[in-house]
């Protein structure tokens, strides 16, 4: 019933913050007031909701149910509609407080919460105005009914109270682990809570066409875009078709423990991998000309962490997201005309085990003007993960185009990668078009789409026809 799971170094620093705690002063820090919240891991008891009229009427739908578990199990005797929405307000407000610390997770364990009967008289107290018995039958039904899995919804760690000093430390409520993934499941634990990501009205690629140019000032080293000043080319008329289409399809997440949503948390900068939901509005951007590069963009859902992108729905239907495999490798042999190694392109028998490390060699090869530079990239990438194979990075690039020899001399002129990403982007708005004509909605994220579940097979052959078209003695891999 643990709201986290640390490690021994977290646990260890924890342990240490709970020594400060038990100081008044530790090196000028100030900590809590005594007797009103039990110790720096814990939150005070919101009395009011926040959030918007949708979240607020799921709260009150989801505890209203709680209510209703707890009457049929006879811990609610409600003899008047004012006690029985007592109770239901405090269920709010416990719920409403356990889903903000849950959906902020490392930060807070526990909610504070009194359970004197004093202080809800008290119009100096945080819980005045709030009804005693209510509350009192709320926290007693939370911590006696089971939930799933042989669970309550809460564990109760009573407050001690010293009558000679007139002072004491609250209760606390921790949220069971069922508790967790019951809310997570309802729509109440979710990044930015209570009122959500943002969704700013105003978005910068709205004053942008739908064909853009990236350029690079060579005095001023900035790069600015520009609008491409031409019609739209007979495969880019789905773009604005599929952006009308994309305003009537609701997007959302269906995670399906808190486990996975702790996951989805970046614990370094405190906040959720999801950092935005703005853009729904594709364009395709070249670079420094027309015809270079013009991969799609705009979508939030390209930016979405592939770990959150497979609980995706769409129109409340689970989705499905397929990806061409060795798609640049592929496309290099499609170019120099020759057949690709049987087998996984990225299997390198000098390294057998950086399988990840030779598609990093290739991204830097495609890129790069030359050899030195691919090396230096390399290294610098392995000076930030890996160290170790610093003194590798020669020997891996020497090996990865030892095995693709036959395309190599395509690298290092004329930016292969911009041929690269342009063929790649008509393979892409190709099987947008495909898909359409099917009525099929479908997302791309440069070499994968997604779609509903339920067309996974018009998916895989629309990829793999499209490939088809551009490449004709190359079959492509698609997982």
């Amino acid at each position: 019933g643990s709201l986290l799971t640390l490690s021994k170094k977290d646990q260890l620093l924890l342990k240490q913050l709970d020594e400060m705690n038990k100081v008044d002063n530790f090196k000028g820090i100030k900590l809590p007031e005594r007797g009103r919240v039990y110790d720096i891991y814990s939150f005070l008891l919101y009395k009011e909701l926040r959030g918007n009229i949708t979240y607020r009427n799921r709260l009150n739908r989801y505890a209203l149910n709680v209510y209703e578990i707890g009457k049929k199990s006879n811990q609610f005797n409600a003899k008047n509609i004012k006690s029985k929405n007592d109770i239901i307000k405090c269920l709010e407000l416990i719920f409403h407080t356990i889903s903000h610390i849950a959906s902020i997770p490392y930060k807070y364990r526990y909610v504070s919460i009194s359970l004197r009967k004093s202080e809800y008289s008290k119009q100096e107290s945080h819980f005045y105005g709030l009804s005693y018995l209510a509350m009192y039958k709320a926290v007693n039904m939370l911590k006696n009914s089971i939930l799933s899995g042989n669970q309550s919804y809460i564990l109760l760690i009573k407050g001690t109270f010293d009558r000679k000093k007139d002072s004491g430390l609250m209760s606390r409520i921790q949220p069971t682990e069922a508790l967790l993934d019951d809310l997570l499941q309802n729509n109440l634990i979710f990044p930015g809570h209570p009122k959500g990501l943002k969704t700013n009205i105003y978005c910068p690629n709205n004053s942008l066409g739908l064909i853009q140019v990236k350029k690079t000032d060579q005095n001023k080293d900035s790069q600015y875009i520009l609008n491409l000043d031409r019609s739209l080319q007979e495969n880019e008329k789905i773009i604005p078709i599929l952006n009308k289409r994309y305003k009537t399809i609701k997007m959302d997440f269906k995670i399906p423990n808190y486990q996975v949503y702790l996951d989805t948390w970046n614990y370094y900068e405190n906040k959720s991998k999801l950092t935005n939901i703005n853009g729904k509005k594709l364009f395709r951007r070249f670079t420094d000309n027309d015809c270079d590069g013009g991969r799609l963009y705009g979508h939030w859902v390209q930016n979405c962490p592939s770990l959150l992108r497979k609980y995706l729905t769409m129109n409340n239907l689970p989705v499905i997201e397929k990806d061409f495999s060795s798609m640049n490798l592929l496309m290099l042999y499609g170019l120099a005309k020759k057949t690709p190694p049987n087998g996984d392109l990225y299997i390198i028998t000098a390294f057998p085990d950086d399988r990840e490390w030779m598609k990093t060699v290739l991204t830097k090869s495609v890129g790069a003007k030359n050899k030195v530079e691919v090396i230096a990239s390399l290294r610098k990438e392995m000076f930030k993960i890996r160290r170790i194979l610093l003194m590798e990075a020669e020997k891996m690039f020497e090996k990865f185009w030892e095995k693709h020899h036959q395309v190599y001399h395509l690298l290092f002129k004329d930016k292969i990668w911009k041929k690269l990403q342009y063929i790649e982007s008509n393979i892409a708005l190709n099987i947008l078009s495909t898909l359409y004509e099917k009525n099929i909605i479908a997302i791309p994220i440069h070499d994968s789409f997604i779609v509903q579940k339920r067309y996974e097979k018009e998916l895989f052959n629309a990829m793999y026809n499209s490939f088809k078209k551009y490449f004709p003695d190359i079959d492509p891999s698609i997982k």
